[in-house]
């Protein structure tokens, strides 16, 4: 399967077209030729329980629904930007939240 991938370099997301990027192990949805505009985030829940929060917790902190976190965790796509905000809450990168969990 060809892919036209780029990775870019602020927030190592990936753009892709054909919606799975099996090389890069990341798999994006809703993308477009400018850039995705929602990701999944596999680590969210991995993340979330390293810091001890209770999804409403994680929520507040991040100044996000709490829905936003549930539908994360259970597979479901994110916006950019709540991504951006679970990440800086949970003192990760984007990146982190959308690589599988560690271990």
């Amino acid at each position: 399967m060809s892919c036209l991938c780029a990775v870019t370099a602020y927030s190592l997301l990936i753009n892709c077209t054909c919606y799975a990027t099996p090389v890069h192990g990341v798999t994006t949805m809703g993308s477009t030729l400018a850039g995705a505009t929602t990701v999944l985030v596999p680590s969210l829940r991995y993340w979330r329980a390293q810091a001890a929060l209770r999804q409403l917790d994680l929520a507040q902190r991040a100044g996000v629904h709490a829905a936003s976190v549930r539908r994360g965790e259970n597979g479901q796509p994110l916006q950019l930007a709540t991504v951006r905000q679970l990440a800086e809450a949970l003192g990760v990168t984007p990146a982190q939240l959308q690589a599988p969990p560690p271990g």
